[in-house]
């Protein structure tokens, strides 16, 4: 549900533009209004006193170690935040990552993290546009194509059978390539 969250004050929040932490580094502590947080769900992982594992999903914007702050002063206690995983943003979850010490490196080879990672379009979810080969090759080029859709408006991927060539920008009929990716040749 809904929760009215106070910044901590070694938050990225700014006052006059300036961040807390930069503030509260210098010693400067800044109590802010509270903000309206949602909270999607808590789930109580286990529990052996004195410690306590939970997930939570949240909305952006919501920082963890101060719900754990609020909880333990709801529960009128105090308590310490042993340690922070985040296993979801969007899209992108830890069970699809790799662990840095398992990271692919190959001496005296291109390494494209296409091979590795999650595609792009799989991340910033913009809609998807598939193109023609003809419209393929003019986009790669740097040219415009000509697209008559309703529904269309603003980034889009482009893509050629499934593959994603760049993102363009849809205005007026038209989709400009914004960002062309590299043709990578296995």
């Amino acid at each position: 549900g809904d929760y009215w969250q106070r910044p901590h004050c070694f938050s990225a929040t700014k006052k006059d533009g300036v961040p807390l932490y930069k503030l509260a580094r210098k010693g400067e502590f800044i109590e802010k209004e509270k903000v309206l947080r949602r909270i999607d769900s808590i789930k109580l992982i286990r529990f052996n006193f004195p410690e306590v594992e939970f997930e939570v999903s949240v909305k952006s914007g919501t920082y963890i170690r101060q719900l754990f702050v609020d909880i333990a002063e709801r529960l009128e206690t105090i308590g310490t935040l042993e340690s922070l995983t985040r296993i979801a943003i969007g899209g992108c979850t830890i069970d699809k990552s790799i662990s840095e010490n398992n990271w692919p490196i190959r001496k005296n080879e291109n390494l494209f993290i296409c091979d590795y990672g999650l595609s792009l379009n799989n991340v910033l979810l913009f809609k998807e546009l598939e193109v023609s080969n003809a419209d393929s090759i003019k986009f790669i080029n740097g040219n415009p194509i000509q697209i008559e859709l309703t529904d269309l408006k603003g980034e889009v991927w482009v893509l050629y059978n499934g593959k994603l060539l760049g993102m363009g920008k849809y205005e007026k009929g038209l989709v400009q390539p914004k960002i062309i990716f590299p043709k990578i040749n296995n």
